[in-house]
């Protein structure tokens, strides 16, 4: 009973917690289990994937946003600029 204890029950309750973790958003944290060369180690490495997926989404999302903030800047420069510009007009 120890042995199924340490070698299946407590690597998939690891691995579970390695989930809700990512589901929080914890991209960062290594996948437990991912050396095994049994399925516990594939399940291990599919979830490394699906962080690794994870933190490159978010990493995209945040490239965006910050494109989206610089985009709104300029438009922002350029409606002062032609708004002087139409002060200036005779």
């Amino acid at each position: 009973l120890m042995v199924v204890r340490r070698g299946l029950v407590a690597p998939l309750t690891a691995i579970e917690k390695r989930m809700r973790a990512l589901v929080e958003g914890d991209q960062a944290s290594e996948v437990p289990e991912v050396k095994r060369g049994d399925e516990i180690g594939e399940m291990a490495r599919a979830l490394g994937v699906f962080r690794d997926k994870a933190a490159e989404q978010a990493r995209l999302e945040a490239e965006k946003q910050r494109g989206q903030a610089e985009q709104q800047k300029v438009v922002a420069t350029v409606g002062v600029v032609v708004a002087d510009a139409g002060r200036l007009s005779p």
